[in-house]
C-alpha cells in the first residue's frame, strides 16, 4: 500500500491501533441532499470505530472517497448549521428592523402632516395679521377724517357763536 502510494504520489496514510479510535458522534442535518456514508458502507462490526473515524469530502460512484484530514472547525456539515443559524438569526433581525422601519416611517409622516398643519396654519395667521393691519390702518384713517370733519364743524359753530356776538 505504501509502495503504491509512493508511486502515484497519491499522499500519506496514518495507521492508527483500533483499539484507540474513539470516534464522535457528528451531527448530520436532515436535509435530503445530505446522505451519510456510513449508512451505504457495509463492514464488520468491529471496524465501525475506524469507519466512524474516517472523514472524506466526497464520495464518488465506484466509492473512492476524498477528503481526509477532519477538523472540526471546517466541518462542512457545522459551517452549514452555523450558516443556518446565522440565516434564521438574520431573517429574524431583517423582520424586527422592517417593523422598526415602518414604525418609524409612519411616525414621520404624522410628523410632516403636523408639520404642513402647522405651516398652513402660521401662513393664515400671517395672512388674518396683515388684514387686520390694514383694517386697523383704513378705520384710523376714516377715524382721522371724522375727526377733522367734527373739528372744522366745531371750529365753524364757534366762529358763527363769535360773530353772533360780535354783532
Amino acid at each position: 500500500m505504501i509502495e503504491n502510494l509512493c508511486k502515484e504520489n497519491g499522499g500519506r496514510v496514518t495507521f492508527i491501533p483500533l483499539n484507540t479510535v474513539q470516534a464522535q458522534q457528528v451531527p448530520y442535518p436532515e436535509s435530503s441532499d445530505v446522505i451519510p456514508v456510513l449508512k451505504k458502507l457495509r463492514f464488520p462490526h468491529n471496524y465501525s470505530p475506524a469507519f466512524e473515524e474516517v472523514r472524506c469530502d466526497k464520495v464518488s460512484q465506484n466509492g473512492c472517497m476524498t477528503g481526509g484530514f477532519y477538523d472540526y472547525r471546517h466541518s462542512k456539515l457545522k459551517l452549514r448549521n452555523t450558516i443556518k443559524q446565522n440565516t434564521e438569526s438574520i431573517d429574524e433581525k431583517k423582520i424586527e428592523l422592517e417593523k422598526k422601519i415602518s414604525e418609524l416611517v409612519g411616525e414621520q409622516q404624522k410628523a410632516d402632516a403636523k408639520l404642513a398643519y402647522d405651516k398652513s396654519a402660521l401662513e393664515q395667521l400671517k395672512r388674518d395679521n396683515a388684514n387686520a393691519k390694514n383694517q386697523q390702518h383704513s378705520i384710523s384713517k376714516v377715524i382721522e377724517k371724522k375727526v377733522v370733519r367734527i373739528l372744522k364743524l366745531l371750529l365753524c359753530i364757534i366762529l358763527c357763536n363769535l360773530s353772533v356776538l360780535i354783532a
